[in-house]
Order: C-alpha cells, then structure tokens, then sequence
C-alpha cells in the first residue's frame, strides 16, 4: 500500500476514483492534518490518565486509544462538513473547544512539575493561614489569662495590706479566698500558655509532614491542577510566556485538520461532482414533471383499457 493509498482510506477516498492532480494533493493535506490531532489526543489521553489520575498502563493506553479515535471522528465531520460561512463558522467553534481543551490538558503534563509544587504551597499556605489565625486567638486568650490573673493577685494583695477590700490589713478568710481565685487564674493562664506552645510545635510539625507528603498531588484533582497552573503563572512574566507558547502551539496543532480545510478550496473534482449532481437533480425534476402532466396521465387511462384486453 503506497502513502496515498493510505492517507485516501484515512480520509474515507475511495481508492479506485481517478481524480485530478489538485484533489489529490488535497487528499494527501487532509489525510496528514488528521493524524496530528488523533497522535496529540493519544498522548495527552494516556498522558492524563497515567499521571494525573494514576491508572494503571492497560487502562492509559486505553483512555488514549478511546481518545484518539473520538478526535478521528471528530476531525472526519469537519472535513465531512460542506462549506459555507455558518458552517464554517461552526466547525472553528467545534475546532477552537476541541483545540482548547487538548492544549489545557497537554499544559497540565508539561507543566506538571511546577503544578506540583505549586499544589504543595497553596496547601501549606493554607496550613499557615490555619494555624496563625489559631494561635492568634491562642496569644489574645493567654492575655486575657493573664490580666484576670494580675489583677486577682493585685486584690488578694490589697486585702492583705488593707489598701481596698474591707480594708483592714488582715489575711483572714476574705484573703484566703482571693488568693484562691488568683491561683486558678494562674494556673488558667499556665494552662494557656502550655496550649499556645503545643500549637506553636504543632503548626511546625505539621508543616514538616506537608512538605515530605505528596498527598496533595494524589488528591489534586483535573479542576484543582488547572487551578494551580493557573496561580503559578499568575504574575509571572516568563511562566505565563512559556505557558503561552505552549498553549498556542497545541491550539495551532488542534486547528491543523481546519486550517486545511480552509486553505484547499474547490478542485476540478468538486466541480465535476457538482455538475453531475445537478445532472442528476434534473433528470429527476424532468422525470417528476413528465409523470404528473396531464398529458401522461391522460395517456395512461387511454392505454389502461387497451393493455387489459
């Protein structure tokens, strides 16, 4: 089987038609564009399934396969497609989301490193934003301990010397029971202070484990990585241009069976179908006109009783 031959049963020619020179350089575009798009959906389908949701070989291969043969059909509609403004309006749009979504997930394997480590700092971020706003209300609590306690302390004080109080210089019951509040305040406040130090050692602990855990990459999911890539190359100049780059070489890939199409117009071929079609569509017309004149039908009545006999 020779190359055309091939590339003709890719686009769906029949082998045996002889056609001009120009349709078959056409056939030949046509049957080359398909396979960019089938090959990149292949990749990316294995690509996305091995990596991003951990499937095993078997089922990535077939995740790709299952993917490259849907671009096929796809890419064949387009081609199918006959040519008219609305219609190619509407096979860009087809072309564009087809383009889009491929580039968007060939993105995600490319950058999967940086997504990574992306998907580890928002986590840790998090983690921080957590813990600080914790040991925030843990530092205003061990405060407020704190003053309860003095000023408790700063009573029994001022009862004992007689300065406030009942204000006779004693250490009778008056201050043994305001000695006894002050040191359960106190011991509040030491408590306090203990549950602030533990959450200090926790955040730490816990940021330890978060940065030799892959489970945020395990549990990201495809939004959560789209997400990420898109926070990594935010504010970035070089990222978001080496995105960029990327990201259109994949549209201009995706779009390569469209901008095909749109590059090779009629060929001697299309007008010799197309007059035969119209042949054909007069012929029926002239056969429809003559069977339902008056005339004909006329003709068949006079003829009716004569055949019978």
């Amino acid at each position: 089987m020779t190359l055309y031959n091939y590339l003709s049963s890719v686009v769906g020619i029949a082998q045996s038609r002889k056609l001009h020179p120009s349709t078959r350089r056409r056939v030949t575009a046509f049957g080359l564009a398909i396979h960019i798009p089938v090959a990149v959906w292949a990749l990316t389908g294995f690509v996305t399934a091995s990596q991003i949701f951990e499937q095993t070989i078997l089922v990535s291969v077939s995740c790709g396969l299952a993917c490259s043969i849907l671009i096929y059909f796809v890419e064949r509609l387009v081609l199918e497609t006959p040519t008219s403004w609305v219609i190619n309006f509407i096979r860009f749009c087809l072309g564009i989301v087809v383009a889009v979504l491929g580039a968007t997930t060939v993105d995600l394997a490319l950058f999967d490193r940086e997504i990574s480590q992306q998907l580890k700092s928002t986590g840790e971020a998090g983690i921080k934003i957590d813990f600080d706003k914790r040991i925030n209300e843990a530092e205003e609590t061990v405060l407020e301990r704190k003053r309860d306690w003095l000023e408790a302390q700063k009573l029994a004080e001022c009862e004992a010397n007689g300065t406030c109080g009942s204000r006779r210089a004693s250490v009778g019951p008056v201050y043994r029971e305001l000695s006894r509040q002050a040191n359960t305040l106190r011991d509040d406040y030491l408590a306090t202070i203990k549950d602030l130090e533990s959450l200090r050692a926790s955040r730490q602990k816990t940021l330890a484990e978060w940065a030799s855990s892959d489970i945020a990459i395990r549990q990201a999911g495809l939004l959560a990585r789209i997400k990420a890539l898109k926070d990594y190359i935010h504010g970035d100049p070089v990222a978001l241009g080496a995105w960029g780059i990327f990201f259109f070489l994949m549209v201009a890939l995706e779009l390569m069976v469209v901008f095909a199409k749109w590059a090779f117009g009629s060929t001697v071929d299309d007008e010799i179908e197309r007059i035969r079609e119209k042949l054909s569509e007069q012929r029926a017309k002239s056969y429809y006109d003559s069977v339902t004149s008056p005339g004909y039908l006329v003709d068949r009545l006079i003829d009716s009783p004569a055949s019978t006999m």
